[in-house]
């Protein structure tokens, strides 16, 4: 396995193993170092997660246009505006609009997880070859993670007193 590739896949472990312990209240509460240094390992991870999504989306496309130019790079370019977002508002302490951002960037970094259970199911019930459906997998896969993440954040955004 190459360098870069190794690289990016001990950044995707990363991502997967401590993104979610950063929305645990009781880690933050308990341990605000480990939260906080856990937390820059995350967006370091996920940067290089969003930079290899936008390069790789124009060199390993098996669905063409509609999966390179629409569907990997629209959500890799949100991912990383996500990204953004939230460590702006982190870094402004603004930690609602920072926690409703990482939610956002967390769920499409998810979002490829559900595109190959989606293309499972291409693959079982069409009779679209892979070039036809890989790009409408990822549409409905990141667009399912987008709408899911706004909902969550409606559901439970914290009101002011």
């Amino acid at each position: 396995m190459p360098w870069p590739h190794s690289l990016t896949y001990i950044c995707g472990y990363i991502f997967l193993l401590l993104t979610p312990l950063q929305f645990s209240k009781k880690i933050r509460a308990k341990n605000i170092r480990f939260h906080r240094f856990s937390g820059w390992l995350v967006a370091a991870s996920a940067l290089i997660i969003g930079i290899t999504a936008l390069v790789m989306s124009f060199k390993m496309a098996i669905g063409g246009a509609v999966e390179t130019a629409a569907a990997t790079f629209t959500f890799a370019l949100f991912f990383l505006f996500a990204l953004c977002k939230a460590l702006y508002y982190i870094r402004n302490k603004k930690i609602l609009l920072h926690r409703e951002w990482m939610i956002r960037m967390f769920a499409i970094g998810l979002a490829i997880a559900t595109v190959r259970p989606i293309v499972g199911l291409f693959f079982g019930f069409s009779s679209l070859s892979p070039h036809q459906f890989f790009g409408i997998a990822f549409w409905i896969g990141f667009t399912l993670h987008a709408i899911l993440a706004e909902v969550y954040i409606r559901r439970y955004r914290y009101q002011p007193l």
